[in-house]
Order: C-alpha cells, then structure tokens, then sequence
C-alpha cells in the first residue's frame, strides 16, 4: 500500500530513534524522529520526522513540533516523554530527490479528547430541550439567520 501524501496518520516514536544529527555537506543541525504509524491500513510502517536547528525561529518550532510528540525534556538530547508510547498526528508529506519520492511526517499534533467533567447528565437532557425549544422552532430560526444573510450579501 503506498503512502497517501498530504494526509494524517496516527503514529507513535518507535523505541530509540531520535537523534541529534549534523548534514555532512552544509553542517546543518538537526534532530531526527523516526515515527512509526500505529493504526489504520499503514499500521506498522515508518516515517522520519526531520526538526532543524539552523536557526532560533526553526530552533522554536522543532522544539514546539516536539512537545506536540510528547516531548518533555530541558534540553537538546534529553529525550524525556518521546518515548513513553504517546500517540499523535502527523501529516506524511512527499519529498522528491533524485528523481524518487520519499515519505517525511510533518506538523505533528495531539490527538484532542473530548472531555467529559462538565457533560450534560441525561436527567438534565429534558430541561435543556424544554429551554432551546423543539427543532422546528429552531429550523425557522436558521432559515430566518440564513435569509438575513443573504439580503446583506451585497456584490460590490
């Protein structure tokens, strides 16, 4: 199955590969992130997370790009929290080289939970219904919003 470029995969740090690295021909600093996807058709496959280091503004966004991993280190090399299994997000991204295409996770991301402290309790669902009305009443509200809308949607 091949990589679909552009889309979002839920991956997790595969165990021991994250590296601080230098590019032999430019000395470019960089810290290397293997992720290995965790679910879906793709489960199992690898793809490298690449954060440079070249500059204060990419310096900050790696470092922000891997708080979004799980990362909770002090310092370059100090790879607390990448490796405890957290799952996220990345977006798989082609990069073409040599004539090839090659996969690269980029933007990573936390998975977002719904959190239930404060839900509404189902014997408060009948209060809440008496208070916002039936839906036809609020089907007359949205076309009335929608109309409004649209009679002030003027073309210059």
């Amino acid at each position: 199955m091949a990589w679909e470029f552009g889309s979002r995969y839920r991956v997790k740090v595969a165990m021991g590969q994250v590296l601080l690295k230098v590019t032999p021909n430019t000395k470019t600093k960089l810290v290397e992130v293997m992720c290995k996807v965790s679910s879906g058709p793709m489960a199992g496959r690898r793809v490298p997370f690449t954060g440079y280091l070249n500059s204060p503004q990419n310096a900050a966004r790696t470092r922000q790009d891997l708080i979004n991993m799980g990362w909770r280190g002090r310092s370059w090399g100090d790879w607390s929290g990448l490796h405890g299994g957290r799952e996220f997000e990345v977006a798989v991204m082609g990069d073409e080289r040599s004539g090839n295409t090659f996969p690269r996770a980029a933007f990573p991301r936390p998975i977002r939970v719904v959190n239930t402290d404060h839900a509404i309790k189902e014997t408060e669902l009948e209060a809440l219904n008496a208070e916002l009305g039936d839906f036809e009443q609020l089907d007359a509200i949205s076309e009335a919003q929608a109309y409004d809308a649209a009679a002030e949607d003027v073309p210059f």
